[in-house]
This record gives C-alpha cells, sequence and structure tokens, in this order.
C-alpha cells in the first residue's frame, strides 16, 4: 500500500556481477530496498519527537546512516528527477547505497556517517567496475580524491557539477 501511495520508494539491486550499463538491464524485483517518501515521515515512523531532533548531535549519532541514505535519497530525486536509482550489493560483502547513470557513466555514491570516510564497500566497486569517478556522501566538506568526490549532504544539489569538475582535472 505505502508503495501505490507514493510515500515510499523501492529500489531494487544490481546484482555482483553487474555494476555495469545498462543498470535496468540487471534489477532484480525479489530484492529491494524502501524509502520514504521524506525525511520527517521516517523521523514519525521511527517516533523521533521533534524535541529530540533539536538535539541534533544525538539524533544523529545513534540514527545517521537511516536518515543520512533517506536525505541524500531525498536530494538525488529532486535535482535528478530524470535519474532511475539502484543500489549495489556483492554478496553479503560490500554495498554501496545509490548506483546510477550519469553524463560520465556508472556513478556510484556511499553515505558515510561519523568521522570515518573509508570506503570499504565503494572500494570493493570501484576495483569491479572502474567507474569514472565515486561520491562518498557524507557532513564532511567537499575533498576530491583522486577519482572519489566526497561531497557534503547540504552540496549534493551540486553533485553533478562536482562531478564534471573532478573528471575533467
Amino acid at each position: 500500500m505505502p508503495i501505490s501511495a507514493n510515500i515510499t520508494h523501492k529500489f531494487v539491486p544490481i546484482p555482483v556481477s553487474k555494476g555495469i550499463e545498462p543498470l535496468r538491464s540487471y534489477e532484480q524485483d525479489s530484492i529491494f530496498k524502501i524509502y520514504h517518501l521524506d525525511i520527517g515521515l521516517l523521523g514519525c515512523m521511527m517516533e523521533v519527537r521533534p524535541a529530540l531532533m533539536a538535539e541534533g548531535e544525538r539524533v544523529f549519532s545513534e540514527f545517521y546512516g537511516a536518515l543520512a541514505e533517506q536525505l541524500v535519497l531525498q536530494e538525488l530525486q529532486c535535482y535528478l528527477p530524470e535519474k532511475r536509482f539502484f543500489f549495489w550489493r556483492s554478496g553479503n560483502m560490500a554495498e554501496v547505497e545509490f548506483v546510477y547513470t550519469g553524463e560520465a557513466g556508472v556513478i556510484p555514491i556511499e553515505v558515510k556517517d561519523g568521522a570515518n570516510l573509508r570506503a570499504k564497500s565503494l572500494t570493493v566497486f570501484r576495483r569491479s567496475y572502474q567507474p569514472p569517478c565515486t561520491v562518498i556522501a557524507s557532513h564532511h566538506p567537499i575533498l576530491p580524491d583522486h577519482g572519489v568526490l566526497k561531497l557534503p549532504l547540504y552540496h549534493l544539489a551540486r553533485m553533478e557539477a562536482a562531478l564534471r569538475a573532478t573528471l575533467t582535472h
């Protein structure tokens, strides 16, 4: 019901051997993730009181992963509405939260929480498929790093422009 009412989004994964174009041809309808229409609905479903959200640090330290993924999806859908987003999984070893086909090819996006920006799953994807660039979305400032664009959550609206700049340098 929530999917048909458009208050949740269903995502399909890319099989372990297929992180290549065209992504849509590798869909698996039997495996999926569910996201809410917006971060407010997720907070409501998790019974996060508005006053608790104002505390910031404690909420985000406890639920940062789910809230950050939800926020990234909302931003991606807002600023790249024509794109179809997937997620990629390599068995039980690695998972990249979002994968899509951009101007330069398949672009994986990993959402990181906390101070650790090491992205083991993104490294597995990168070694397997050699994408033109990879993205780490976090609360850290912009840090271009040899084909890895580390982008703050608030800057996702400019992700495509940042990718172009990274690929031309």
